[in-house]
């Protein structure tokens, strides 16, 4: 892609934030942005980043009550505010149809500019 996505902008601000590593499975227009080389502009132009939180404490993802993610995102959202850019669509597995075996089929979207984000997404 020529063009960085608004997907890629919003996670590369809290990327930027984060000291310890966290395992994020996207999906929706960012996903596809980010995870196939013929995405269209429209998926490009996404204002956010969608994403799957397993059922569970968490920290197999460090995504836990306590993990920093939580602030660093917080914080990433106020500053992308003035974009019109934010991540704040985080649902449950038991909120969204999945697979029964949608986590061992997950799919990584390779982003080498994101240090401390591994990007998966449903197959």
């Amino acid at each position: 892609m020529n063009t960085i996505s608004n997907g890629l902008k919003i996670l590369k601000t809290l990327d930027k934030k984060l000291t310890q590593p966290v395992v994020l499975t996207i999906f929706g227009r960012g996903a596809i942005a980010l995870g196939f080389e013929s995405a269209r502009e429209e998926h490009l132009r996404s204002n956010d980043i969608d994403a799957i939180l397993p059922n569970g404490d968490g920290k197999e993802e460090n995504l836990g009550e306590e993990a920093e993610f939580w602030v660093e995102l917080e914080k990433a959202n106020l500053e992308l505010e003035k974009e019109d850019l934010y991540m704040t669509n985080l649902f449950g597995e038991d909120q969204i149809i999945l697979q029964k075996d949608w986590k061992s089929k997950r799919v990584e979207i390779r982003q080498e500019e994101l240090k401390n984000i591994k990007l998966l997404r449903p197959s």
